[in-house]
């Protein structure tokens, strides 16, 4: 290492050697008789001590009275004002801005904050001494002096009290509120305090504000924030966190004065209708609690659920304050789902999606005898283990992301019937699902439009599914988008009809080219007479308006036939085979049991 360092250095060609072999001599015998010593002696003027700087100001060391102002010295402040040249008639106030850590350093600035001073402590302390400089107190400091510092002060107060509250409402922000959350959970542990956290949802914020406009959306706003103020308690630390959403956080006895309290809240809030001009509107509030005292861990987890019960009760029409308590089974559901949330855009950068393929195979004759095949999605883990989608699906609906989703499946499966020309030759092609996101995003068609130029494949085997409740929920939009699409030559499937507001009405005004009956119908058909029936109307409806009839949930030789005697076209099924993933399709284009 020292051969390496000094290398490094610019010498002589012998100098280096010499060293490193004086330094491995010195190492390995220590100092000997014969070791050559030197002093070093720092360089004059450089390092002074204490002693050195006295006598160059012509001060005795021991002399106790610069001593005492030494003392008096170091204990000054920075922000501190003093008087400089204060025997003068031209003396100026200078403020301590800067200490060393030693104490032997002081700097001053002027008011414009620029450095003016910077003496030793023992200049200091003389210059005290003598009165040329004067420490000024708050009584001693000139009127203009004390108007600046309180001034600034002002400002400073102003500042910091507009940054923690609301400027519309007055009521503390999100970010002040979070922090009295984790305070009150530090002093629940120190002092065994018990608190509650309230949440409120104020449901017809937007209604007032896009009926009356913002005004007097604004003016709603603050009379919500009195009318909580009106009924929470002293010591209630209350916050509009939110557009339309409030929060209260109080010490209190228990649980249950914390739900009467919320009681009380809800219905301060709710039992008056808000006035403006001609209009009255009745309010609505969701209202969601949690206690927590000395045994709480999660700060940051008592906000999020508050406001997750309160999500989940808007949702589900109830009117009940929430209560939320550890081992709620809905939050941890929701966690459940939230936990995929983070994983989805994962899984669509670093291709953990995988698409598969399950047969739907045609039984009656006409047909041409080609199977298509339904794309399903596939979530591969971190261990490479396949995970069923359900709750990725259900979180990618819940956050608007399916409409990504679609698009990575429709590239997916167009990239590989590109690669892929003969195996799709024997194949009828693929029925891919689309979201009601995608139905409702005015840019899905360009998107298909553009990747249909880009991957020239047989369009005439690109069919797309719609669920039923998608359909009827935007029936228009669904028809002209089905329209928009056979309009290139792609076709349509109407998915788990039945299981929806079936109606035949729906079917004439919507071009599909196939019905899939919904699978619970098709399960026990060969037992239930009712599902046998159904499965049969549906059939002959969908003939007569010339449509093809899929029959999901084929699971049994039995079930083939009851469908096939019905005279369903195409059966979907564990009986035809299991699904396979797209990459082993070719191996997997017969069904696994004669259809015949």
């Amino acid at each position: 290492m020292i051969q390496k360092g000094i290398s490094k250095v610019e010498k002589n060609a012998s100098s280096s050697a010499n060293i490193v072999s004086e330094i491995d001599t010195l190492l390995q015998d220590g100092v000997t008789d014969s070791t050559s010593v030197a002093v070093y002696k720092a360089p004059q003027g450089i390092v002074e001590s204490p002693a050195e700087r006295l006598v160059k100001l012509g001060l005795d060391d021991d002399d106790k009275s610069i001593q005492r102002w030494m003392k008096r010295a170091k204990s000054l402040k920075e922000g501190q004002w003093l008087e400089f040249d204060a025997n003068s008639d031209n003396s100026v106030l200078n403020q301590l801005a800067w200490v060393s850590e030693q104490f032997d350093r002081y700097v001053f600035v002027n008011h414009h904050g620029m450095k003016v001073k910077d003496i030793s402590l023992e200049e200091l302390a003389l210059k005290l001494k003598s009165g040329d400089i004067i420490v000024l107190s708050d009584s001693s400091m000139p009127a203009v002096e004390k108007g600046l510092d309180a001034l600034i002060q002002k400002i400073y107060d102003q500042l910091a009290f507009e940054s923690a509250h609301d400027q519309l409402t007055g009521l503390i922000t999100r970010k002040e509120f979070e922090r009295c959350i984790a305070q009150s959970v530090a002093r629940s542990k120190k002092n065994d305090t018990y608190y509650v956290l309230i949440f409120i949802d104020i449901l017809q914020f937007k209604v007032i504000n896009n009926t009356c406009g913002y005004e007097v959306g604004d003016s709603f706003l603050r009379d919500v924030g009195n009318r909580i103020k009106s009924v929470a308690f002293n010591d209630a630390m209350i916050g509009r966190i939110g557009g339309n959403e409030f929060g209260v956080l109080v010490p209190i006895e228990n649980e249950k004065k914390g739900y009467l309290l919320a009681a009380e809240i809800k219905s301060a809030i709710e039992e008056k209708r808000f006035v403006s001009g001609d209009q009255s509107f009745v309010i609505t509030a969701v209202v969601s609690m949690i206690g927590f005292g000395s045994e709480n861990n999660q700060v940051l987890e008592l906000l999020r659920s508050v406001e997750a019960a309160a999500e989940i009760c808007k949702k589900s029409g109830q009117k009940e304050i929430q209560l939320v308590r550890p081992g709620d089974e809905r939050m941890e559901e929701r966690d459940e789902v939230m936990s995929w949330v983070a994983r989805i855009n994962r899984a669509l950068d670093e291709e953990n999606l995988k698409v598969r393929c399950q047969m739907i195979y045609p039984i009656m004759g006409g047909n041409s005898g080609l199977p298509h095949f339904e794309v399903l999605l596939t979530v591969v883990d971190e261990n490479g283990e396949h995970l069923p989608p359900a709750d990725f699906i259900k979180a990618a609906e819940e956050y608007s992301r399916m409409g990504s989703v679609d698009r990575w499946v429709i590239e997916s499966v167009l990239v590989w019937m590109k690669e892929n020309p003969d195996v799709l030759s024997r194949m009828g092609g693929f029925s891919i699902n689309l979201s009601g996101h995608s139905l409702n995003d005015e840019t899905f068609l360009d998107f298909i439009f553009e990747a249909l130029v880009r991957y020239q494949v047989p369009r005439q085997k690109l069919i797309f599914e719609i669920t039923e409740t998608t359909a009827v929920a935007n029936l228009e939009d669904a028809a002209d988008f089905i329209n928009e699409m056979k309009g290139i030559g792609c076709r349509f499937s109407l998915d788990d009809f039945g299981a929806g507001q079936s109606s035949y009405a729906y079917l004439k005004r919507l071009p599909v080219d196939f019905i899939k009956i919904d699978g619970a119908f098709v399960r026990n058909i060969s037992e239930d007479d009712v599902d046998y029936a159904l499965v049969k109307s549906i059939t002959e409806m969908g003939h007569f308006l010339n449509k093809k009839i899929v029959a999901e949930f084929v699971s049994s030789e039995e079930i083939l036939e009851v469908v096939k005697d019905i005279g369903v076209d195409y059966v979907q099924g564990y009986y035809l085979g299991r699904p396979v993933m797209i990459e082993d399709l070719e191996g997997s284009l017969q069904p696994n049991h004669e259809m015949a």
